[in-house]
């Protein structure tokens, strides 16, 4: 999306422009010197999304569309101190919501790595017949005697209540 668009998009939300007004050259500088502030923190904090730092209104910004919502509410609310708006409650919290989103989906999702040995049913599936949930122990699993007792670390036997 050009930085225009954005531009003029954050000032309808913060209610300065409607859409069918013209914005001025020195509006849409004001807003694009906002634009790259707030990029600019935003890459200082979490990693970057693809934007390109625009020096006039006409460039293409190279937010994917996903983050388009996050930039324009909070793109308002950055520049409402300039125009005197007043940013309501309503706008404060979807632009603090959009920006949630917007990290949480450059964070993506963590991956996390299950052991093979939980049993089907308790977030981790067998995948293959072979697979053997619980492997057979080894000599070197267990600290054993030869009669099969189980040896504390101290050499006692293992006694269990009940």
């Amino acid at each position: 999306m050009r930085a225009s668009k954005l531009i003029e998009r954050a000032l309808g939300v913060i209610k300065v422009r409607a859409s069918e007004q013209p914005i001025t050259a020195a509006e849409m500088n004001t807003g694009v010197d906002y634009l790259n502030d707030l990029m600019a923190s935003w890459a200082s904090i979490s990693r970057s999304f693809g934007y390109s730092h625009v020096t006039d209104p006409d460039n293409e910004t190279n937010i994917p569309d996903w983050a388009n919502r996050a930039v324009i509410l909070n793109l308002g609310v950055e520049m409402a101190s300039e125009y005197g708006a007043t940013v309501d409650q309503v706008l404060y919290k979807n632009a603090s919501d959009a920006l949630r989103i917007l990290r949480n989906r450059i964070a993506g999702e963590l991956e996390v790595l299950l052991p093979n040995t939980l049993p089907v049913g308790q977030a981790n599936n067998c995948y293959d017949s072979y697979t053997n949930f619980f492997p057979n122990p080894t000599e070197d699993d267990l600290d054993s005697d030869q009669d099969g007792v189980l040896l504390t670390e101290g050499g006692e036997p293992l006694k269990f209540d009940g």
